[in-house]
């Protein structure tokens, strides 16, 4: 059995977000997969499971951004994001906005996009981070519908009438500023090795 090394992000006694390394992080290479969790009390939802530096990098910049208050959520995002998010995955993209991005249509929302497991993770879920109105920086994660790609528009419907989020917290500033530390400390070990 492998030895799991796990980095703890702790938001409060009861969540954290825990990044579960397959090997010692002096020993890890910067595109082994790792595994990223949230506790929420006794709820463990995983996040991702992806290349560390992808996830670490993806991290600290969307940290950065929403600390200096420049993840506003677009005007056009009037609704929940995830249920936005599902309609988009759907294919459901009238009254949606889009931009260019290196040639293709790319869904505005998407920038506030931080991580996303796969389509076989069970929960399938996609995790946000963007400021409110008032600048708090926001931690969201939402389910994607499972089979959203077989199943039919009417299918679709019936099951995003009774869309809920899983979680939505806020990351107070000086925890943001925490969390921006440790990945940025992190990172500089990781990419000593590059």
């Amino acid at each position: 059995m492998k030895n799991i090394t796990e980095l703890f992000f702790v938001l409060n006694k009861n969540e954290r977000i825990i990044i579960q390394l397959p090997v010692s992080i002096d020993i890890i290479s910067a595109c082994d997969d790792v595994i990223i969790k949230f506790i929420h009390n006794d709820n463990n939802i995983m996040l991702a499971n992806d290349c560390f530096l992808h996830v670490l990098r993806q991290f600290k910049n969307m940290l950065q951004s929403a600390l200096d208050n420049k993840l506003s959520l677009h005007s056009s995002i009037t609704k929940d994001i995830g249920y936005l998010w599902n309609n988009v995955l759907k294919g459901n993209k009238s009254s949606l906005t889009f931009i260019k991005n290196e040639n293709q249509d790319v869904w505005i929302g998407e920038q506030y996009l931080l991580w996303s497991t796969s389509s076989k993770a069970n929960p399938n879920v996609s995790t946000w981070l963007y400021n409110d109105v008032d600048g708090s920086i926001i931690f969201h994660i939402t389910p994607n519908l499972k089979d959203i790609f077989t199943i039919s528009q009417k299918e679709f419907d019936t099951l995003m009438q009774s869309y809920a989020s899983l979680l939505i917290t806020t990351i107070p500033q000086d925890i943001a500023s925490t969390w921006l530390k440790q990945t940025e400390k992190i990172l500089k070990t990781i990419e000593k090795t590059l």
